[in-house]
């Protein structure tokens, strides 16, 4: 294969039979030749790293979607991690956001009593409505990190998954 220069040749292919029962000679068929599989595939990772372990010998016969290799996910189960983390922190922070809604929205409405009664002026009032508003904003945004940290633990998991090398 070497000397050739890994060339293909064209093998005439031939029929091998048995012998006639009761004739005399016995005939031995001697041949060479090449043998070559019925379909053959191409298989590559879908990200470069290093190979951590090939699961079949090649000729093997495999199945679609079975595992033929895997390789080294360190880096990327650390991703994952990261961003699971900000995913987290995420949620949190939209708690926090929620919580401090909550009392901004029992503020407002304690100070519309107290502007109605004329005890607080309207400044006041007006500050407990732009705290409102500021959190209610602050808390739709958060929905939007959240789901941007999702979205992050989502496409690295694909990534995990490319660590795994399977049939097409």
């Amino acid at each position: 294969w070497f000397f050739f220069g890994g060339q293909r040749f064209d093998v005439p292919a031939a029929t091998a039979t048995a012998p006639a029962a009761g004739g005399g000679d016995t005939a031995v068929l001697q041949a060479t030749g090449y043998v070559t599989a019925r379909r053959e595939a191409t298989v590559s990772a879908q990200i470069t790293g290093t190979l951590k372990q090939v699961l079949i010998e090649e000729g093997e016969h495999v199945a679609k979607d079975q595992v033929l290799a895997t390789l080294d996910d360190t880096a990327q189960k650390a991703y994952l991690a990261q961003a699971q983390a900000q995913a987290s922190a995420a949620q949190a922070t939209l708690a926090q956001y929620s919580a401090q809604l909550a009392q901004a929205q029992r503020d407002l409405k304690r100070a519309q009593d107290l502007v109605g009664r004329h005890l607080v002026s309207q400044q006041a009032l007006e500050d407990a409505q732009t705290q409102v508003k500021m959190l209610i904003a602050q808390t739709d945004a958060q929905h939007k990190q959240i789901e941007l940290a999702q979205a992050g633990v989502r496409a690295t998991q694909v990534q995990l998954d490319y660590c795994t090398v399977r049939a097409p």
